[in-house]
């Protein structure tokens, strides 16, 4: 959050910490910590693979790959297709185009669906860094972990064939990793890191990617054109993706653990509202929420945000009382305006929120609006497909005294009643039929 959003907030949480009912400075504190999934996750590539029709080496690029560097123990190398011929372990690539590669390893005959771009092949950091600040598109042949510490300002496509890059050198400076700076850019196949963690360590914690920058940053990107996200993992950040002035499809991707929240769209004054689809995607695990829309300053009919929700969006993060947040450890007033949440939520105006699951009770924040801008102005974001979803629009649990600054506030999450899709206790499962559903869609 922006410090114009931060400074609002706290003066209108100041002002219902005083005058809120039974408020006390014990209660101005909220010291719960948020849960966190660390269950292993890989990104999806089905029987494709990508291929660039050039391959980085040195100061220069070739017209060949070395099969070897991705299929160390295979062999018989085989293509039918366009562009693009097999020497022995080398591929010679004549243009783009789609074709079959077949081989055989570990004793087997295997085949994969071949989509040459018009792209280069990189497996370093320094690859990935000259090509796309040449506009050039680039395909992932290895995983990487970065060194340096400068965000990766990115004006073309990136292929990632599944592969992980980790960002901690650069989200730990508070850089955004990924800056999207152009139109009509595709990332997809990618699984983004901010801090790699051992997945069996219980003493990590949603607020350890304090103060992170985001992995995927889309910001005052304005440009004509749609941009898409697919088939992409991102975790283990401050946000996972911010939103600014952008048309944008996320689809088939799973987002968790955010220190503030997953998925973050702001419109400020002089700021075009974006456009957004989400479609067949998962987010799970944020301290605030896992869609989060703010704004700032005066609002008009150009900067309207627009949310749209096709086939099916499963929000992990259910809160108990105690660790329910508006606003990151790392904002001034977090403690003030985190620690008048609890107190809200358990009178019992609230209690139709709760639902029951192991004999605790939660409360579902799914997306969370916030708007403290200019009063005449109503930023009010158009969201569609909620109710397909199961997400149903609630009252925010603030003290009526925030209303000084606070001009609007509003919870999206699920039904306390009946069953609701995803249940507290439920956690993502490294599940080839989730990953089935991330790319084609969820039977009905």
């Amino acid at each position: 959050m922006r410090h114009s959003f931060k400074t609002a907030i706290c003066i209108a949480l100041a002002c219902a910490c005083l005058t809120a009912v039974g408020a006390s400075a014990a209660g101005c504190k909220s010291k719960a910590v948020s849960p966190i999934d660390l269950t292993p996750l890989s990104v999806y590539m089905a029987n494709d693979w990508y291929l660039g029709t050039t391959t980085a080496q040195g100061d220069t690029v070739s017209d060949t790959f070395d099969l070897m560097q991705v299929f160390v123990t295979a062999s018989d190398f085989a293509y039918s297709g366009d562009n693009l011929s097999i020497v022995g372990t080398t591929a010679v690539v004549t243009g783009s185009g789609q074709g079959v590669l077949t081989f055989r390893r570990d004793g087997a005959d295997e085949a994969l669906n071949v989509y040459v771009k018009d792209a280069v092949n990189v497996t370093t950091e320094a690859q990935l860094r000259k090509h796309l600040a040449n506009s050039d598109s680039i395909v992932l042949q290895a995983d990487i972990a970065a060194q340096g510490s400068d965000d990766i300002c990115v004006k073309s496509d990136i292929y990632g064939n599944g592969h992980r890059f980790e960002a901690y050198s650069i989200v730990s400076k508070q850089d955004s990793c990924f800056y999207m700076d152009g139109p009509q850019i595709r990332i997809q196949d990618l699984h983004v890191i901010g801090k790699a963690v051992d997945p069996n360590d219980e003493t990590v914690k949603l607020e350890d990617f304090e103060g992170f920058g985001a992995l995927f940053n889309l910001d005052d990107a304005y440009y004509d054109g749609h941009s898409v996200l697919q088939n992409c993992i991102g975790e283990n950040g401050h946000k996972i993706v911010v939103l600014r002035g952008i048309q944008i499809t996320i689809e088939g991707c799973i987002f968790r653990n955010a220190a503030d929240a997953i998925i973050a769209s702001e419109t400020t004054e002089n700021n075009t509202g974006s456009q957004i689809t989400l479609r067949n995607n998962v987010l799970a695990n944020a301290v605030v929420a896992g869609f989060l829309f703010w704004g700032v300053g005066k609002a008009n009919e150009s900067s309207q945000q627009t949310l749209t929700i096709e086939g099916f969006l499963d929000i992990y993060n259910w809160k108990s009382s105690e660790n329910a947040k508006l606003m990151p450890g790392t904002e001034a007033a977090a403690g003030l305006v985190n620690g008048l949440i609890p107190g809200e939520l358990k009178k019992e105006e609230y209690a139709h929120y709760f639902y029951k699951d192991g004999g605790n009770k939660y409360v579902h924040f799914g997306l969370v609006t916030v708007w403290t801008g200019d009063k005449k102005c109503d930023n009010t974001p158009t969201i569609v497909g909620l109710d397909a979803v199961g997400i149903y629009k609630k009252d925010f649990p603030l003290p009526p005294a925030a209303g000084i600054v606070v001009r609007r506030c509003d919870l999206y999450g699920y039904d306390s009643a009946g069953t609701p899709p995803i249940k507290p206790t439920d956690k993502i499962t490294d599940n080839p039929d989730l990953y089935q559903e991330l790319r084609n869609g969820r039977a009905a």
